[in-house]
C-alpha cells in the first residue's frame, strides 16, 4: 500500500517542469499520508488489544472504533466525500500510466480493504451506516459534476468515483458479494476506457482535420437536464476544493506547525536541565615537562 502510494504521487508529478503536476502530487500524497493516520492506528491498536492483526478475537476488540478507523484509510485511498479532490488532480499523469494506477488498482484499493475486513465490519453497525453515508454521497457529487465536464479524463475520473462510492455503500449495506464483482468489473473498464481515451480524441481530430471542419468540437454533456442553479454549482464541483482547503488542508497544516513547535520547546527545556559535562583542564607545560623528565632521587 505505501509503495503504492509513493509510486502514484511520483506518477502524478511525472512532468515536473510544470507547477500543477508537482501540487497535484503532493496533494495526493498529502491525502494518503492523512488517511492512513487511521490504518495506521486501527493497526496498533489491534495488535495492542489481541496480540494480532488477525480478525480471531472479536469479542476482545472494540469494533466500531477499529472499523472507522479503516473506513477512514479508505476514504483516502478511494477518494470518497470529502477526500475526492485529488483524483482528477491525479489525471495530470501520463495517460496510459494513470489508466493503470488510478482507474484499476489504486482508488479500488479502499473498498478491497472493506471486503477483507468485513467480519469486523459485521460487528459495527455504525460504521457500516457511515459507509452508506460517504458512499451515497460521493456518487451524488460525482455524477452530477460528471454531467458537467468537458473533457474526458474529468470525465472518466468522476465517473469512477461514482461506481466506487456505489461499492461503498453496497460492503455497507452487506453486499459483499456483489461489491467484488462491481469492483473487478469496473477495474477492467475504467482501465479500458482510460487507455482508450487518447486514441479516440487523436480519432476525432482527424476525423476533422479529413472533412476540412474547422469548427470547435462541440462537447456532449447532459446539462440541459439540470437546472441552471446546480448545473451552475456542478460546472464548479460544488466549490469542493475550495472548502477542503479552508476547513481541511490548513488546520492539519496549523496543527502541525504547532506541534512541531511545541517540540521543539520541549527539547530546549530538555536540553536546559540536563546536567553539562565538566570541561577537561589542559595540563600546564610544567606538570607535563615534570611528569615526562623525573628526578634522579625520586626512584
Amino acid at each position: 500500500r505505501e509503495w503504492v502510494g509513493l509510486a502514484s504521487a511520483l506518477l502524478i508529478g511525472f512532468f515536473h517542469e510544470r507547477a500543477a503536476p508537482l501540487s497535484a502530487g503532493l496533494r495526493a500524497f498529502g491525502t494518503y499520508r492523512l488517511c492512513d493516520v487511521g490504518l495506521l492506528a486501527g493497526l496498533v491498536w489491534l495488535h495492542h488489544l489481541a496480540g494480532t492483526t488477525e480478525w480471531t478475537h472479536l469479542a476482545v476488540i472494540p469494533s466500531t472504533t477499529l472499523s472507522l478507523c479503516l473506513v477512514l484509510a479508505a476514504m483516502g485511498k478511494s477518494a470518497q466525500f470529502p477526500f475526492s479532490g485529488w483524483l482528477p488532480r491525479a489525471m495530470e499523469g501520463p495517460t496510459p500510466s494513470s489508466a493503470l494506477f488510478y482507474g484499476a488498482l489504486s482508488v479500488h484499493a479502499g473498498p478491497y480493504l472493506l471486503l477483507r475486513a468485513a467480519p469486523l465490519l459485521e460487528q459495527a453497525p455504525l460504521a457500516r451506516g457511515a459507509l452508506v453515508l460517504v458512499g451515497l454521497l460521493t456518487a451524488l457529487h460525482a455524477t452530477l459534476v460528471w454531467r458537467v465536464q468537458t473533457d474526458v479524463k474529468s470525465a472518466l475520473a468522476y465517473g469512477v468515483l461514482t461506481q466506487v462510492g456505489l461499492m461503498f455503500a453496497e460492503v455497507g449495506l452487506g453486499l459483499y458479494t456483489l461489491a467484488l464483482f462491481h469492483l473487478v468489473a469496473h477495474a477492467c473498464l475504467r482501465c479500458l476506457q482510460l487507455l482508450r481515451a487518447p486514441s479516440a480524441l487523436r480519432d476525432v481530430q482527424a476525423r476533422r482535420a479529413a472533412l476540412r471542419d474547422t469548427r470547435a468540437p462541440s462537447i456532449v454533456t447532459a446539462h440541459r437536464s439540470l437546472p441552471t442553479r446546480l448545473y451552475r454549482f456542478a460546472l464548479e464541483r460544488f466549490a469542493l476544493e475550495v472548502l477542503t482547503e479552508r476547513w481541511l488542508v490548513k488546520p492539519v497544516l496549523r496543527l502541525g506547525h504547532r506541534l512541531d513547535g511545541a517540540e521543539r520547546r520541549w527539547m530546549d527545556v530538555l536540553d536546559a536541565g540536563a546536567p553539562r559535562p565538566v570541561p577537561v583542564q589542559p595540563a600546564s607545560r610544567a606538570t607535563e615537562s615534570a611528569s615526562s623528565n623525573p628526578t634522579p632521587g625520586a626512584a
